[in-house]
C-alpha cells in the first residue's frame, strides 16, 4: 500500500494564498471603516452620482434658452464638457465607450452657444465625426426637441408628443401610468413644451447648420418609413404621428386646453411632493421650461423653487493640479436611499453586526423613507 505524503502545509503556494487572504481581510476592514467614516450624522450615506457630459450641455442649453444662469457656472460646465471629449472628436455616454451621436451634437452645440468658433481645430474634428455618423438627423427625439426651441430643427419633423395623452384613462391600453415613474415625469412637461413650442432666435454663428449631412434645407428631417415591409409597428406609429402633425397644423385639437390644464395640475402636484419633479435631472429641466411656457414668470414661487432644486444638483469644482481651471458638473439626481441600502448590505457582508448602533441608525433612516 502506497502512503501519500500530505505536503499542503509546506507548499509555498498555500503560503501565498494565506497572505492574499490576509490582504483581502485587511482591505475589507479598511473599506468598512471608510464607509462608516462617510456616514451622515442622520444615519444615511450619499455619494456623487456621476453621468456623462450631456447634463452640462443641457445645463448650458437651458440657461441660454431662458436667458438666465450664472456665467461662472456655465463656463465651468463648458470646461467639464471639453474635459470629456474623445480623441476622435466625439463624446461617449460612459468612460471608454464609443462616441454617441446625440451626446456629441449636444456638446458641440453647447460649445458654440458658449462662443467657441466652428473653425477651431477640435470643433472641425467633432463636426467631421458627427457628419460621418449621420449628422443631426441621426439624433434622438429629446435632442431634436431641444434643438427646435433654439431654431436648429423643425417642430413639424419631430415625433409628436401631444399633451392629450394625460387624458387617457388608466384602463386604456396606453396611459402615462403604463410607463415608468421617471419616464412619465419627463414626458408630461415635455408634452407641454411640445404643445407650446418655445422658440428663441440665436445668432447665426451659434447655429449648427453645418452638422446636416446634405445641408439643412435639403435634408429629410422626419423619421423614415420602413420601405421593406409596409405593415410594421414603426410604419403604423409614423402614420399616426403624421396625422397628429396634420391636426396640429390645422388646429384640430378640441381637448388641448383641458389637456394642458390637467398636465399643469399633474406637474404642480408632484412639485410639492419631491425635490424637483421626479427628483431627477431631465424631468426637473423640462419642468422649468414647461412652467415658463405656461406663462409663469421668472419670479413666480413655482419657477424659483424648481430652479433652486435643479441647481442643487450642481457641483462646483475648484481648480486642481490635474485640472487647472474651475469646472462645474451636474448630477442626474441625489441617491441617499440607494446608497444607504447598498452601504448597509455591504457592511453586513463585511461582518458588521445588525445590532451595531450605526447600522440601526441607517435602518431607521431608511424606514423613515
Amino acid at each position: 500500500m502506497t502512503t501519500i505524503k500530505n505536503t499542503q502545509t509546506a507548499s509555498p503556494r498555500f503560503g501565498r494564498m494565506d497572505a492574499e487572504i490576509a490582504d483581502v481581510d485587511a482591505a475589507i476592514v479598511r473599506s468598512r471603516d471608510y464607509i462608516f467614516s462617510r456616514q451622515h450624522e442622520d444615519g444615511y450615506w450619499c455619494g456623487e452620482l456621476e453621468a456623462d457630459a450631456m447634463l452640462e450641455a443641457d445645463y448650458i442649453y437651458l440657461h441660454v434658452l431662458l436667458g438666465s444662469g450664472d456665467p461662472a457656472r456655465m463656463q465651468g460646465a463648458l470646461q467639464e464638457i471639453l474635459r470629456y471629449r474623445n480623441d476622435d472628436g466625439s463624446w461617449s455616454i460612459y468612460p471608454g465607450g464609443p462616441g454617441n451621436i446625440s451626446l456629441t451634437v449636444k456638446c458641440y452645440f453647447a460649445c458654440k452657444l458658449m462662443g467657441i468658433s466652428a473653425d477651431e481645430p477640435h470643433m472641425l474634428q467633432s463636426k467631421e465625426w458627427i457628419l460621418s455618423h449621420g449628422g443631426v438627423v441621426a439624433c434622438n427625439t429629446f435632442t431634436k426637441m431641444y434643438l427646435c426651441s433654439l431654431g436648429q430643427y423643425d417642430y413639424d419633423a419631430v415625433p409628436a408628443i401631444p399633451p392629450e395623452i394625460v387624458l387617457f384613462p388608466n384602463w386604456f391600453y396606453f396611459n402615462i401610468y403604463e410607463i415608468s415613474s421617471w419616464s412619465r415625469s419627463i414626458l408630461v412637461p415635455l408634452a407641454i413644451i411640445y404643445a407650446k413650442k418655445p422658440f428663441k432666435k440665436i445668432p447665426d454663428e451659434m447655429g449648427i447648420d453645418e452638422l446636416f449631412v446634405d445641408g439643412r434645407s435639403t435634408s429629410n428631417l422626419r423619421l423614415h418609413m420602413d420601405r421593406k415591409k409596409l405593415f410594421t409597428w414603426r410604419n403604423f406609429f409614423l402614420v399616426l404621428d403624421r396625422m397628429t402633425h396634420i391636426f396640429e397644423a390645422v388646429h384640430i385639437r378640441p381637448l388641448r386646453k383641458w389637456a394642458l390644464k390637467v398636465a399643469e395640475r399633474w406637474m404642480l402636484d408632484r412639485l410639492e411632493m419631491t425635490d424637483g419633479l421626479g427628483a431627477i435631472y431631465p424631468a426637473m429641466l423640462n419642468a422649468i421650461i414647461a412652467l415658463r411656457c405656461l406663462g409663469y414668470s421668472d419670479d413666480d414661487p413655482q419657477v424659483i423653487r424648481a430652479r433652486d432644486e435643479f441647481e442643487k444638483l450642481g457641483i462646483d469644482q475648484p481648480p486642481t493640479p490635474e485640472m487647472p481651471v474651475a469646472t462645474f458638473r451636474m448630477q442626474p439626481c441625489v441617491s441617499p436611499v440607494w446608497d444607504t441600502a447598498q452601504a448597509v448590505y455591504a457592511l453586513g457582508e463585511a461582518g458588521v453586526s445588525r445590532t451595531d448602533p450605526r447600522m440601526l441608525k441607517a435602518v431607521d433612516w431608511m424606514l423613515s423613507k
